[in-house]
């Protein structure tokens, strides 16, 4: 009906809906239907032809591709890097490696083969000839060992699947490479999964060598599965549920992982309860960031504005945190709802200031939404005395004097900043 409409309008015309028309058959799988427009197009331009490569590697006919691109190349159309990156599909899922050289000697001529799309599409295509190779000449546990021993952990597991959809039974050896994989992974479902197929298969885990294996990946994917329970009761907002959690966590020896610590933290908060948060966060013993914005997102998330903003002047004063420190406050408002006040954005100013970023505190304070007080002010020319940036120094204490001339620290901080510059106090203002 559309395709008729199309030609009885005479819209064949315009190649912009010839080539729609393509695409439209290609996703329909109606390659006999996609020759036929593509042969009475009256103009045919890049976009046409990769239209055309693409339905056919779409739909499987691999062969009719690789053809088509070389009738591209004959016609005198210019490649661009869409043809290159379809065609390599193709030619990959071919299998044919002559062909894969052909295309390869094409895009270098083209100047493409630098090009990171085509590049990536060129080493996919040279490895899944290689594969399916492999697949004809190499035992299956041989190339999962080969994944698994170079960390291509998905890659083993991905195998792993193909080696099952083409009904070949893996044995104790290839659940041991698997599961080490899953184990490096720490993938918790997967470890499931993996466990209930060797099961099916009929292995009796507790008399085979992947006992060890299991054992292992059992091991590294507790601290998920923590994780994972912490996560579900928090979001419940089940405090009881959340209280047994954390007391098997600790049975378990699991209380001292960063990552468990920092979504118990998270659980306490989501469950009313930041005093049990607190507690939790006061244990750690070298808290990281995910940790610090776990306790500071659990002051925020219960309104306790000003614990938050000390926990934040702590930790980036004694951490110099600089980025992660601009990251949560910006995470204030983005994420919670806080709007930054001004003893907000003199923390920030005061965390650049502290660790020598002048330039970026005077920047920060030019983008602010409000009219920067004295406070502000102050904070940028006590970095100044700390850095000796004299001269920057005695500009921001010109913007504090013009509005309140007989502010005293003003005149002891700038003096203090020229002293220790070795510069003279006449020199002043």
């Amino acid at each position: 009906m559309v395709h008729s409409q199309v030609v009885v309008r005479g819209f064949l015309m315009h190649t912009v809906f010839g080539t729609s028309l393509l695409n439209l058959y290609a996703k329909l799988r109606k390659s006999e239907s996609s020759i036929k427009v593509f042969n009475t197009m009256p103009e045919l331009n890049d976009v046409s032809w990769n239209a055309m490569i693409s339905g056919f590697t779409y739909n499987g006919l691999h062969l009719q591709a690789f053809n088509c691109f070389i009738d591209m190349i004959e016609a005198g159309v210019t490649l661009s890097s869409s043809t290159f990156v379809t065609v390599s599909k193709a030619v990959g899922l071919l299998g044919d490696l002559n062909k894969c050289h052909e295309v390869h000697r094409y895009a270098t001529r083209w100047g493409l083969d630098s090009n990171t799309f085509v590049g990536t599409a060129l080493i996919d295509m040279y490895s899944e000839v290689w594969f399916t190779s492999c697949l004809v000449n190499t035992p299956w546990n041989a190339i999962i060992t080969g994944y698994s021993q170079s960390s291509s952990h998905l890659e083993a597991l991905e195998l792993f699947k193909k080696m099952r959809q083409n009904d070949v039974k893996p044995d104790v050896y290839t659940f041991c490479c698997v599961l080490n994989s899953i184990a490096a992974l720490k993938c918790l479902k997967s470890l499931r999964e993996t466990h209930g197929l060797a099961l099916k298969y009929g292995f009796d885990v507790k008399a085979i060598s992947a006992l060890n294996a299991l054992a292992d990946a059992y091991a590294k994917c507790e601290s998920l599965e923590a994780v994972e329970k912490c996560t579900a009761c928090g979001g419940l907002c089940l405090l009881e549920h959340g209280h047994q959690i954390h007391g098997l966590i600790c049975k378990a020896s699991l209380d001292t992982e960063t990552c468990v610590e920092s979504a118990l933290i998270d659980m306490y908060a989501k469950c009313g309860n930041p005093m049990g948060a607190k507690n939790i966060f006061e244990r750690i013993s070298n808290p990281d960031v995910v940790s610090w914005t776990a306790i500071i997102s659990t002051y925020a998330q219960h309104g306790l504005v000003e614990d938050a903003l000390q926990l934040f002047k702590k930790m980036v004063y004694h951490r110099g945190m600089v980025e992660d420190g601009l990251k949560i406050f910006h995470q204030m408002e983005d994420t919670y709802g806080v709007v930054p006040e001004m003893q907000h954005y003199a923390c920030v100013v005061d965390l650049l200031g502290r660790v020598g970023h002048l330039d970026e505190a005077v920047e920060f304070i030019d983008r602010m939404p409000i009219e920067p007080n004295e406070m502000i002010w102050q904070t940028l020319l006590g970095a100044c005395r700390i850095h000796g940036n004299a001269e920057l120094g005695k500009s921001v204490a010109q913007n504090i004097l013009s509005t309140r001339p007989q502010y005293p620290s003003t005149y002891v901080l700038l003096s203090n900043t020229y002293i220790e510059s070795g510069l003279y106090e006449d020199d002043l203002v």
